[in-house]
């Protein structure tokens, strides 16, 4: 018995799409991030483009789209998700909740750490999983003798 998956989407809304052309693999990533020029705001396209470009590389069938299907299982950041969504019943909404208040519906809610004040609540209002920050691409390695220096 082969059983397939939901349809698999990453949601950013028409309204905060970016401009231009989007990076296609992650290693493009931080490229085309930096030339933004700001590093304000863009937390929410590196939780939510960056982990669709590394799970699509990985092989996962997945999309990045613009509006929210009526079907499927979609991972977005809090701050794309508007208070009001609710799901309808062959929905499954992931918020990637970072470091704001969890989506009052969405059914599973993506934190930085395991000490999120949210793995404290009842786990029958809000469903929770920790999910570490990507590394920054491009970083240079710190030098690990006894300076610690890069030369």
């Amino acid at each position: 018995m082969n059983e397939s998956l939901p349809p698999i989407y990453f949601y950013i809304p028409k309204s905060q799409w970016p401009a231009g052309k989007l990076p296609e693999i992650p290693e493009k990533y931080w490229q085309w991030m930096s030339s933004w020029g700001s590093r304000y705001g863009r937390g929410k396209y590196d939780w939510t483009l960056q982990t669709y470009l590394y799970l699509k590389a990985d092989g996962l069938q997945c999309q990045l789209i613009d509006f929210m299907p009526d079907e499927g299982i979609v991972l977005s950041h809090r701050d794309f998700l508007s208070d009001n969504l609710q799901p309808l019943p062959k929905l499954l909404v992931v918020c990637i909740k970072v470091d704001r208040e969890p989506h009052p519906y969405a059914q599973l809610q993506v934190v930085q750490n395991d000490r999120d004040p949210l793995f404290s609540r009842s786990p029958f209002l809000w469903q929770c999983h920790p999910l570490k920050f990507w590394l920054q691409p491009g970083l240079i390695p710190r030098d690990s003798g006894p300076s610690g220096r890069n030369l």
